[in-house]
């Protein structure tokens, strides 16, 4: 999708139970020969020993076709060897990989307005399935944070939306907190409900100032790290 997200497409998941929405599964691959064995279990991964070649990362479902058994995965390439990303960039056609889940994230609570939605490249499957799915006639406002132009991937439109792009530049992947600066900037009011992922730091400080300085109550605001800048 861009020169830093892959769309994988999943298949095989026939009556697979999926609602859409903010919804995840914790994606287990192998590099060993052959891949993850279909009789591997998460009491297989839990137990497995330090030189075990399995590894597993949770992914937001961007969509899925239960009519086919197949769902499709935004995946950050951020060239970690041996990830679960690293596998995905170079399996072939058929390659096994195994699900656990689903599990739901976030949900636009009943009777809200309007809705602020954050996120960072690991974000944005998430951001994107809750715009499918919110209800007509609700105010979103995304904030949403890319290196460029060129790593935008296609996200969904609707009436009542306004997306505000960000761009990293040059700078690493959660160094500077410009989402933050974007909420100071762009929200006006009080959202009904607030949803933002990405790096821990970036959006604990969110949090903090939808808290603090908006008046947002703890159930309004919905702040998870997806992953963390190393100290």
């Amino acid at each position: 999708l861009t020169p830093s997200l892959l769309e994988v497409t999943v298949g095989g998941l026939d009556d697979y139970p999926l609602r859409g929405g903010d919804e995840f599964v914790y994606v287990m691959i192998s590099h060993e020969l052959g891949g993850i064995r279909p009789s591997y279990t998460m009491a297989d991964f839990r137990n497995e020993a330090a030189g075990d070649l399995v590894r597993g990362a949770y992914y937001t479902v961007r969509r899925a076709r239960p009519d086919v058994g197949e769902v499709d995965l935004w995946v950050v390439d951020h060239e970690h060897h041996g990830s679960v990303a690293d596998w995905m960039r170079i399996a072939e056609p058929v390659a096994p990989l195994a699900f656990w889940g689903p599990r739901r994230g976030f949900e636009i609570p009943a009777g809200v307005d309007d809705v602020l939605l954050i996120a960072d490249e690991t974000g944005f499957a998430a951001v994107a399935a809750t715009i499918e799915t919110a209800a007509p006639g609700l105010r979103i406002l995304a904030l949403l944070e890319a290196a460029g132009e060129h790593h935008r991937p296609p996200m969904p439109a609707r009436p009542g939306l306004h997306s505000v792009w960000v761009n990293r530049g040059d700078d690493a992947p959660g160094t500077v907190n410009r989402l933050l600066e974007a909420v100071r900037s762009e929200v006006t009011g009080t959202p009904g409900a607030a949803f933002g992922a990405g790096e821990s730091h970036h959006v604990s400080a969110i949090r903090r100032f939808l808290r603090t300085e908006i008046g947002m109550s703890a159930d309004q605001v919905s702040m998870t790290g997806y992953w963390r800048v190393a100290d």
